[in-house]
């Protein structure tokens, strides 16, 4: 299975739900090119569609620039402990965004556990064993996470992966438009326009995903904790 048609770059931009046998070396490399990759076109994204959207949605559409609203959320996070943003933050995602693409029991189950205790409002910087809340979270996401595990049958996990391809574009598009949520100030006249925004997202996104699928899921980690780094840093 592969997304995007191949190319001369040995299957670099293709990504192919299986495992692909690379030494340690070639893996390395693949993952510093598809950092660099990623912000290439991220700033041909930025410098092409993002930065004139901006112009036009303040200069003409007279609301604020959606560029600095983003930048006010990213000065905000500057409190944020950095092992969070680069690190804790990543590592959630990829379970929410990519692990379940290797469809099988346990990452489904996986997943599912920490949706739940996320949706339930549960914390991924405090833990605290003495709060009944906090431990009723965790109760009911164990719950779930073995719940799903149990009655998840083959015939489910079949059909999964025959629908492969749109679960991976439909994470690709989530996981970038999650990051709408960065923008301060959401105005509903401009909501066909945010998705620009956060292409940046799934263009790393599709990097992350082409990774994981290939070498496993410590890789696309791997490459979003260097790119959160990155950003972080800069």
């Amino acid at each position: 299975m592969n997304i995007f048609i191949n190319n001369n770059f040995s299957g670099f931009f293709i990504i192919e739900n299986k495992a692909v046998h690379h030494t340690i070396f070639q893996k390395l490399k693949n993952l510093l090119l598809s950092l660099f990759f990623g912000l290439v076109i991220i700033t041909l994204c930025v410098a092409v569609l993002i930065f004139p959207l901006d112009i036009f949605i303040s200069k003409y559409l007279h609301f604020e620039s959606i560029r600095s609203l983003i930048h006010i959320s990213q000065e905000k996070q500057r409190t944020i402990p950095f092992y969070i943003i680069v690190f804790i933050g990543p590592f959630i995602e990829e379970i929410l965004f990519r692990l379940a693409l290797k469809v099988n029991k346990f990452n489904i189950a996986f997943f599912f556990g920490i949706f739940t205790y996320l949706l339930l409002g549960g914390s991924i910087t405090k833990f605290d064993i003495n709060n009944t809340f906090f431990l009723y979270n965790v109760v009911s996401s164990i719950t779930i996470s073995i719940l799903s595990y149990y009655f998840l049958s083959k015939t489910i996990t079949n059909f999964l992966n025959q629908k492969i391809n749109y679960l991976i574009l439909l994470s690709i598009v989530l996981f970038g438009f999650v990051h709408i949520s960065n923008i301060k100030i959401l105005h509903w006249q401009l909501t066909m326009l945010y998705p620009f925004y956060v292409l940046p997202q799934m263009v790393i996104g599709y990097f992350i995903t082409n990774l994981r699928l290939k070498y496993g899921f410590l890789w696309g980690f791997s490459l979003h904790v260097l790119t959160n780094a990155l950003s972080t840093l800069l």
